[in-house]
């Protein structure tokens, strides 16, 4: 497999730093470069592009969603996941609607960030366990007020999904609502169904399309 090539985007030396530290010793990752700022950002990009380019949104100047706009207009090909301490619904539906690949929250582990350039390097979308939880409640909370949506979904299925948005595992919902894990995940399999989706991660952009997030 080639060398899957990383850069990072935030104002933070310290946290730049230590997010370095996390590829130490992994040699199938290489960190090429890192930025402060868009500016700084712009001009690397235009010597040696990254597989994957990680972005916080709160930058001087020039914010992460705008660079996220800029970059996948000249860009495409670079898959950019934001990286940031901010997890409100806004961010987030803000975040994918200018074409991000994923959001984590600063407090991922590495094995999610591995998981994340995974998936969006195979062409998915990916959203860390904390970011869905916000995207699946606000979800939650208004499907009830689609009228299309609410003759779609039981409301077994919607219990299961305020379960998820609460980060509760398959096997605690099931013992939540005293049914079993694979009846539990044939329920989400059905809401993906019912709705035309793959995966959870097109669940929380169908909820951004059709506007069951606040923003």
């Amino acid at each position: 497999m080639d060398t899957i090539k990383i850069t990072l985007v935030d104002d933070h030396q310290i946290f730049r730093d230590g997010f370095k530290s996390l590829f130490i010793g992994e040699a199938c990752y290489q960190f090429i470069s890192e930025a402060s700022s868009a500016t700084e950002l712009y001009g690397k990009l235009k010597y040696e592009k990254p597989d994957v380019l990680f972005v916080d949104i709160e930058l001087p100047k020039i914010t992460g969603i705008e660079i996220t706009k800029e970059v996948k207009k000249l860009y495409p090909e670079i898959k950019l996941i934001i990286l940031s301490a901010d997890k409100s619904e806004y961010s987030i539906t803000t975040a994918i609607k200018a074409g991000a690949d994923g959001y984590l929250h600063k407090d991922t582990s590495i094995e999610e960030i591995k998981n994340a350039i995974t998936t969006v390097l195979d062409g998915g979308q990916f959203f860390g366990e904390s970011v869905a939880s916000s995207v699946f409640r606000g979800f939650a909370n208004r499907v009830r007020d689609n009228e299309q949506n609410t003759t779609v979904l039981s409301d077994r299925e919607i219990e299961i999904i305020k379960l998820i948005s609460q980060g509760n595992t398959y096997k605690e919902i099931g013992e939540k609502l005293f049914i079993s894990t694979r009846t539990v995940e044939s329920h989400k399999n059905k809401i993906l169904k019912k709705l035309e989706l793959n995966t959870l991660a097109d669940l929380i952009c169908f909820a951004i399309k059709h506007n069951y997030i606040s923003v």
